[in-house]
């Protein structure tokens, strides 16, 4: 991780670490992680990005449009069923990557893996799973699945669903389910921002050895009824993103500091 994505490895100075931690509880769904190390609280990427929005308009439009055609309670119970399954297909991944092991020189062939058992499912939990199948199938080693990592110069924190070699090469991966085709770096919105983050935590958080931490990633979007679709985020494309995250960790900052948002002129 040189030149580019220094501050990725070396987190900027010019951004102050102290949260009033009182704002950060009052904020809606904000998620708190306690850094044991210093018992402090961080706030998570998520609760970041969500409240450091400058335009929803895009998101805004398609939430009107779903509630116009399923009415505001089918829209919650829709969402509440998506948050549901994306739930339980992450814990089919789980359970499928640990039967992969961490064994870097000896991985075992896809065809010989455990596979898990997914007949107990809803037939949309099902169809993502299959979704998923060819991809996870070119993992051969997993260095790391839903852990926690912290930032300790800019307190925040996260959880990151997967570190493992994917073709070949280390990657830091994020699943995603989707009803619409996300197939490239310009239809993911905020994720490559939420993964730079994240490798940006993982790089300063030191109960990480060096070797499992890559420099760049792959966002995988499953569907019901298409195979998934694997966007790659080179070490470039990291470094902006990671530009992009400091501008909305700063704005987070202003937030909780004036109650809004920044103008554009501030």
């Amino acid at each position: 991780m040189a030149s580019g994505l220094a501050g990725v490895v070396g987190a900027p100075l010019r951004f102050t670490s102290r949260f009033n931690v009182a704002r950060l509880k009052c904020l809606d769904h904000a998620r708190l992680y306690i850094n044991e190390r210093d018992g402090k609280n961080y706030p998570s990427v998520t609760t970041i990005l969500q409240h450091s929005r400058r335009d929803d308009t895009a998101l805004q439009n398609w939430i009107d449009n779903q509630i116009k055609v399923l009415g505001f309670q089918g829209y919650r119970d829709e969402m509440k069923r998506h948050s549901e399954d994306g739930t339980r297909v992450h814990s089919i991944i789980e359970e499928y990557l640990a039967g992969i092991g961490s064994d870097i020189e000896t991985p075992i062939e896809s065809g010989k893996r455990f596979q898990p058992d997914v007949s107990g499912y809803s037939n949309r939990v099902k169809n993502m799973w299959k979704s998923l199948e060819s991809v996870v199938a070119d993992i051969d080693y997993v260095a790391a699945v839903e852990t926690s990592v912290f930032h300790d110069t800019l307190a925040y924190a996260g959880t990151i669903d997967c570190i493992a070699r994917y073709k070949g090469q280390l990657k830091i991966i994020d699943w995603k389910t989707s009803k619409r085709r996300k197939d490239s770096i310009s239809k993911l919105f905020d994720y490559p921002i939420q993964l730079s983050a994240y490798l940006g935590a993982l790089y300063s958080d030191n109960r990480y050895p060096p070797e499992v931490k890559p420099t760049s990633g792959i966002v995988v979007v499953m569907y019901e009824d298409h195979p998934a679709d694997v966007v790659d985020i080179s070490k470039a494309e990291m470094e902006e993103a990671w530009e992009k995250w400091l501008v909305r960790y700063s704005d987070f900052q202003y937030v909780l500091d004036n109650g809004h948002m920044p103008s554009d002129s501030s």
